[in-house]
């Protein structure tokens, strides 16, 4: 990899880590829906006229959902990947395919004027994770991307589940 791959990887997980360091205190209760734009309608019309089984495939097959977190820590390696992530959905077990990466935060934690050893802890202003999730077939289907973020997979996982069932209700 040349010295400006490298440089411009480290300029942008700065600028990554810069942008997001006033988000200390995070709930993990809530996903911030992120749909950029309006589904049509008779795209969604086609969906809700699938049978219950197809629905359910849809909505409820963790393969039908893409996911991804991002951690942003200090004292960690630069690194992406893909593994399967398990949480309790209060029904039981969910295991979803998740893009992982793992962002370093030593060179914002250094240049920063004000930052305490808090910032640097979980949960700190660089120390923390999010994760976006979307059901894949829905985004096939409508061209719409009906993305959920929050700090904690298991809760934009479900966020983006449910409005699918919204979705496909009649």
């Amino acid at each position: 990899m040349s010295k400006t791959r490298i440089g411009g990887v480290a300029v942008f997980v700065m600028f990554t880590a810069l942008i997001h360091q006033n988000c200390a205190g995070r709930d993990t209760t809530f996903a911030t829906p992120r749909r950029t734009e309006a589904f049509d309608p008779a795209r969604v019309s086609a969906l809700q006229a699938l049978s219950l089984d197809q629905k359910a495939i849809i909505c409820n097959d963790p393969a039908s959902y893409h996911c991804t977190q991002r951690f942003y820590k200090p004292l960690v390696q630069g690194t992406e990947g893909e593994r399967d992530v398990c949480f309790d959905s209060g029904t039981g077990e969910v295991c979803v395919k998740t893009k992982v990466n793992m962002y370093n935060t030593d060179g914002a934690l250094a240049a920063c004027e004000t930052c305490t050893e808090q910032d640097s802890l979980p949960g700190g202003r660089y120390n923390y994770e999010e994760s976006f999730c979307f059901n894949s077939a829905i985004k096939g289907a409508t061209g719409v991307e009906d993305r959920f973020d929050s700090s904690s997979l298991g809760t934009a996982f479900m966020a983006a589940q449910q409005a699918c069932q919204r979705l496909l209700s009649n």
